[in-house]
């Protein structure tokens, strides 16, 4: 398997692949970034359109991935064509630590330092004993108070790299990571010249405001900004709306939607 030297020529190999499996795969990743209960029923969405690995490929895999990062012995490598991003967890029934891989692992290994975030991060996880906490109404917070702290010590190109080939695909061009510095000074944190703080510190800040309003900050106005792939907008100020679907530079490409298509969507901004 030929690998890739820069990030810009894996990802024009990358997307063009993902695009060959899934033309709309921009779409049904902004249906995902909308969607205030989480994205995993648009990730598993965009997961089946994607060919299985083979039983072949699946050992490939693996075994190209401790090639490339140094896996503790006893953690177990695991296929998930369920999804398309990784994790960790003990497995109760076969008595086990396991990484989840999705199908995409295995365009990824062309491009090592992708695997490499990855495996970091879920390693992270597993050697903090993170699988082993279990906070009811509070599992979605908790893992990304643990995800700023595991990813504090992981290569900034890296990760972001590792956001864009499971999360964004390119589709969003500017956003946060999960790391410190884009993240707990909006907690009411400072950050760390040295050492890090426990996904608890960051748990407790991360919620400090959520009772008292008087502690929010007042929103303003914000400041016009181009749509982003898969927003509904109005075309040319007229009455009919469209979705984005693509945009190069200032130029935004719009289809326009029928008149059912907009009327749902404005029911489910509406509930």
């Amino acid at each position: 398997m030929n690998k890739f030297e820069t990030s810009d020529e894996f990802f024009e190999w990358y997307l063009t692949t993902i695009e060959g499996h899934a033309p709309n795969y921009k779409v049904i990743l902004q249906n995902a970034f909308s969607d205030p209960k989480g994205g995993s029923k648009f990730f598993f969405e965009l997961s089946q359109k994607f060919p299985k690995l083979s039983k072949k490929q699946m050992d490939y895999m693996f075994k190209e991935i401790r090639k490339i990062f140094n896996i503790r012995s006893g953690v177990y490598l695991v296929y998930d064509s369920k999804t398309v991003t990784y994790y960790s967890r003990y497995n109760p029934q076969k008595k086990r630590l396991e990484i989840g891989c999705p199908t995409t692992a295995y365009w990824q290994l062309r491009y090592p330092p992708i695997i490499i975030a990855a495996m970091q991060h879920e390693m992270g996880h597993i050697l903090n004993r993170d699988y082993k906490v279990n906070i009811p109404n509070h599992i979605g917070c908790v893992n990304k108070c643990m995800d700023i702290r595991i990813n504090q010590h992981i290569d900034r190109g890296y990760l972001k790299d590792l956001f864009d080939a499971v999360y964004y695909f390119k589709t969003k061009k500017n956003f946060n990571m999960l790391v410190p510095e884009d993240t707990i000074e909006n907690y009411g944190m400072r950050l760390k010249k040295y050492g890090t703080y426990s996904w608890q510190q960051i748990h407790k800040m991360y919620h400090f405001n959520d009772s008292d309003p008087s502690k929010r900050k007042e929103k303003l106005p914000m400041e016009y900004k181009l749509p982003e792939i898969g927003d509904i907008v109005m075309i040319n100020a007229s009455n009919n709306y469209g979705q984005v679907t693509d945009i190069e530079g200032d130029k935004v490409e719009v289809v326009a939607l029928t008149a059912e298509e907009v009327n749902e969507y404005f029911k489910s901004v509406a509930r």
